[in-house]
């Protein structure tokens, strides 16, 4: 494989997670009828991590909205 081939791999991979990514939470709302809302809720109460608490993303596509959930709880 030459290095340019895998920079042209490399360009589309990114560009194919860079137009996901802008869209993700619309799709997610739209697949899931917001239930993954619910859940990622749900998930939270249930680990009720407490400040100090440290938590792995682990690219499962919810991290972000966890860890935006996680820090409201905490700071309540």
């Amino acid at each position: 494989m030459t290095s340019w081939h895998l920079w042209f791999v490399f360009a589309v991979v990114y560009n194919v997670f860079h137009n996901v990514a802008e869209k993700y939470d619309i799709m997610n709302d739209v697949m899931s009828g917001g239930i993954h809302r619910l859940w990622k809720d749900y998930f939270i109460r249930c680990m009720s991590p407490t400040p100090g608490t440290r938590l792995l993303d682990v690219a499962g596509g919810t991290g972000s909205d966890l860890l935006y959930e996680h820090l409201a709880n905490v700071s309540d």
